[in-house]
């Protein structure tokens, strides 16, 4: 499925929003570096939040091996391939938490039927800390390969950077930066009224969602009606 990117520029969202705040402005200066740090933060809410409507729109591709850094842009994985030189012979490895991880690694604990060999690695994702980056460590440790993940998108500072979110959600985008700067900006009466628009939009895009899931729903059904159709055709020919 193709990416509907809406190919919006940061400084067309921003101009948008400017647009929008030009009757609730105040003394607290509003520049384009506050405006745009918005616009970031509000884009990642939305991004979080669309996911599970959204979700093939945020996935990226990257090189991994043991002890690899995620970025702080890493939201989760989808599957892992891995291998002795991460490039050949990709193995799909199986995700253990840190506690089944240990008990599969540590010689002193694992047996020899649930070893990570080659032929079955495994991988687990953990932090030293609550501040600390996340990381993935492999079973076997030397294997190496590519791990397909959802990620935030970075940080947009440049008046022409294209943004890269789905049309559709455009306008959520401008309202949740605009609520975010009234709020900033102690103009929290206004910021609540705007609450019910961000909601409006949320359900509408809920609900492209359901419709989307029905038409498919309706679609598999006739296509296996057809194929049921087809074969009790053939039965009978053969017949």
């Amino acid at each position: 499925m193709a990416i509907a990117y809406s190919n919006i520029t940061l400084k067309q969202i921003y101009d948008e929003v400017i647009l929008r705040l030009a009757h609730h402005r105040n003394e607290v200066n509003v520049d384009f570096l506050f405006v745009a740090r918005m616009i970031n933060r509000a884009m990642k809410e939305i991004i979080a939040w669309t996911l599970p409507y959204k979700d093939w729109s945020y996935v990226s591709d990257i090189v991994v091996s043991n002890g690899s850094g995620l970025g702080r842009n890493y939201i989760k994985f989808i599957n892992v391939l891995l291998s002795t030189d991460g490039a050949t012979d990709l193995r799909d490895a199986r995700y253990a938490d840190a506690t089944e991880f240990n008990s599969l690694t540590n010689a002193y604990t694992a047996h020899s039927w649930n070893l990570a060999l080659e032929f079955d690695p495994i991988f687990t994702i953990w932090s030293e800390g609550t501040q600390s980056e996340l990381k993935i460590y492999t079973a076997p440790s030397t294997f190496s390969g590519i791990m397909q993940a959802y990620y935030f998108p970075s940080d947009y500072y440049s008046p022409t950077d294209v943004l890269p979110i789905p049309y559709e959600y455009e306008d959520l985008l401008v309202s949740n930066a605009l609520q975010r700067i009234l709020l900033k900006t102690t103009n929290i009466v206004t910021a609540s009224q705007l609450t019910k628009f961000i909601e409006r939009d949320k359900m509408k895009i809920i609900q492209q969602f359901i419709e989307k899931k029905k038409t498919e729903e309706v679609e598999l059904r006739s296509f296996t009606e057809e194929d049921k159709r087809e074969q009790s055709l053939n039965q009978r020919m053969a017949v």
